[in-house]
Formats: structure tokens, sequence, C-alpha cells
């Protein structure tokens, strides 16, 4: 293991270099001088390796072209994903800086000092990068220090982020990068997938309580951009519907769950639930309402009962748009709307009661599919539904 001292000494003079005159020669430089350095012998100069690419991203979100061209910032990128593989991030300061950057990067409009006449359009190649570092800082980052960017004193950063994503998401015309785009979503929000969907939050994780409060302010525009892609691509670009059926899946649940209800509003009777399955049918078939909101005073949101029942009103409205792909002729659309389906039914089935006929009929209509994988799935938690939906907490008969 090489010193702290001689490490340094090896960085100096690159990233010296890369400070005076940021060329692609001089990030080549340093990029393969990264690549060179072990991680334990690189940890302790995070900072120093990092600030000559931050002052890159900062003058070229204000300078634009006229102070380096496409190259030099995609060589830039490139020499900061290698290095965030590498370094651990434990000041918070760091975290928010460069990822405030990498969204004027990617959303240039954003940024009301940019002189916008010397910045052209942004380049695929580089939207698809600044994700690519995104989700590096998201890997390289401390948990609590990325918890810190949920406060709410930071939201700005945070809403920012999440903005930027959710733009690209329904604008852009790249496959690869729309998709990249949602995993990073889910990443930066802490949402993997997890087959078990009857997992419990409240008691086993309390910091994902806090997470999923945070997370609420963002609902509304998160399910509105999710909801109008998979409308808007469903038959033509299936894989990003697909994607973005499973995310929006993984968002509703995670603010939604039933484990976050107020307790007056846990109880729900068995007799209600098959009662509510009997005498409603979904004929709310509108287009996904406008879930947005006021983003100017980003706070924290109350999650009382009124909040839960006036999210779940609004979400109603878009699962019901959601629910009338059953019949798209594309299979992976088809089972992404079953496991759409069996997510919120096992995890909101209180939170969404608005909803559980909608839910119900995505299973039913699928429990007769052609294909014997989407069939078999559908019936299987068709059958286990009302069994688990006994054994939890708060229900009578």
């Amino acid at each position: 293991m090489a010193t702290v001292e001689s490490t340094f000494h090896k960085f100096r003079p690159v990233c010296v270099s890369v400070l005076n005159q940021p060329s692609v020669d001089n990030l080549r430089q340093l990029h393969q001088l990264i690549q060179s350095v072990k991680k334990e012998d690189i940890k302790t100069l995070a900072e120093y390796v990092i600030f000559p690419l931050r002052v890159i991203l900062v003058k070229y979100n204000y300078e634009g072209t006229k102070f380096c061209d496409k190259k030099v910032l995609e060589a830039a990128l490139d020499c900061a994903i290698l290095a965030f593989s590498k370094v651990y991030i434990v000041k918070f300061d760091i975290l928010k800086d460069f990822i405030t950057q990498l969204c004027l990067t990617i959303n240039p409009s954003n940024n009301s000092k940019a002189k916008t006449k010397d910045k052209p359009g942004v380049y695929e190649e580089i939207k698809v990068k600044v994700i690519e570092c995104i989700r590096c800082i998201t890997n390289a980052t401390d948990p609590k220090i990325w918890k810190m960017l949920y406060s709410e004193d930071v939201i700005p950063v945070m809403g920012h982020l999440i903005s930027s994503l959710l733009l690209l998401i329904e604008k852009e015309k790249l496959i690869k990068l729309r998709i990249a785009a949602i995993e990073c979503l889910l990443q930066i929000s802490s949402l993997t997938e997890d087959e078990d969907v009857k997992t419990p939050y409240s008691d086993v994780n309390k910091p994902q309580k806090s997470i999923s409060i945070a997370l609420s302010v963002f609902i509304p525009g998160i399910s509105t951009t999710l909801g109008k892609v998979i409308v808007d691509t469903v038959n033509h670009y299936q894989n990003v519907a697909v994607t973005a059926i499973r995310a929006l899946s993984l968002f509703i649940s995670f603010t939604m769950h039933n484990d976050f209800l107020p307790m007056e509003a846990q109880d729900i009777s068995l007799s209600t639930f098959y009662e509510i399955i009997n005498n409603n049918s979904s004929k709310d078939k509108q287009l996904p309402v406008n879930l947005q909101q006021n983003n100017r005073t980003l706070s924290h949101p109350k999650r009382d009962i009124e909040w839960f029942k006036t999210t779940s009103s609004k979400l109603k409205i878009l699962l019901s748009q959601i629910a009338q792909f059953t019949s798209c002729p594309n299979f992976k659309i088809r089972l992404a709307l079953a496991k759409f389906s069996t997510r919120l039914l096992f995890t909101c089935i209180r939170s969404l009661k608005e909803s559980i006929v909608v839910l119900m009929e995505i299973l039913v209509a699928l429990s007769y599919d052609e294909y014997d994988e989407i069939r078999n799935y559908c019936q299987e938690k068709l059958a286990l539904l009302p069994e688990y939906f006994n054994k939890q907490p708060g229900i009578s008969q």
C-alpha cells in the first residue's frame, strides 16, 4: 500500500495540469492515473482528485463552449465516473455540489447564470454519461450522507435532481437514455426490486419511513410523468413502458405502504374488502390526472389520513388508465401489469382502498391470459390474496 504522500505527489502535477489546461490529453492522463491507483490509496485524496473535475463542470455550466468543447466535457465525465467508483464520499458539501453541477449540465435551462447563447443543446452522449456519474456517486456516498439529501432544508437539491431525470424520462427520444434515467431515479430514491412485496417497513427498517415521507413531496410529479410515459410508449417502445410500470409500482408502494398509514386508518374489515370488489367497478377511463403540485415551496407533507385519502383519490384515475392495457398484444407489458397490480395489492390494500377494484380487475383479466407464465402468476396471486389479507393486523371478519 502506497503512502498518502507518495500518492499525492503522483496526482499533484496531473491535477494542476487539468486545472490550468483542461484538455482531452490532460484528462486522459488523469484517467489513466486514477485507473492505476488502488482504491485504498486514493480514498484519502478524494476531494483533491475530484476538485479539478468539479471546476470543469462549473465553468462549462457557466460559459458553455467558450470554456471547452464536447470532447473535453466527455473526458471529464469519464474521469469522474472512474473516480467515484474508487472513492468514498463522507462530506455532504461534496455530494450536494457535484450533484447540482451534474443537473445543470443536463438541464441548463435551470441555470439562470449560464450564457445560453454559448451553450448548445446537450448531446445524448453527455446525458448518458451524466446519468452514469450520478449512479456512481450514489454508490460512492455514505448512506448517512446520502440520506441528508432528503432533509427538508435541502429538498430543492433533491427536487432539482428528480426534475432533471423526469425531464429526460419524458422528453428524450433515445430509448437507452430514457430507461437509464428511470433506473437512476429509482436508485437515488433508494428503491430496489424486492420480490417479497410483503416485507413490512415500520418496525424492521425505520429509516425507510423517513425517506418515504421525503419522497411524498415528489410523488405527484413522479406519478404524472411515469403515467404519461406508460401511456405514450406502451404501443411503440415497450421496453420503456415496462421499466416505467415497474418504477411506478415501486414509488407508489413505497410512499403509500400500509405500514405508513396513521394507526386510526389501519383497520379494514374482510367483509368491506369483498363489498368493494362486488359492488364497484372501475369506470374511470380518463387520461391520467395531472398530479403536479406547486414546487416553489417544497416541504415534507403532513401525511395524515386526509393526505392519504387525497393522494389515493388522484392515483385512482391514473391506475384506471394503466389498467386498460391488459389487452396489450405485448406479453411483457401484460406481465409487468400483473406484477404492478400484485405489488400494490400486497402493500397498499388499505391506503389504496378506492383502487382495489382497478387492481383486482388487472389480475382477474390476466388470469385468463394466453401465456402460461402470466396466467399462472395471476391465478397464484389471486389465490394468496384473501389469506394474506386475513392475516393482516387490524382485520376483522
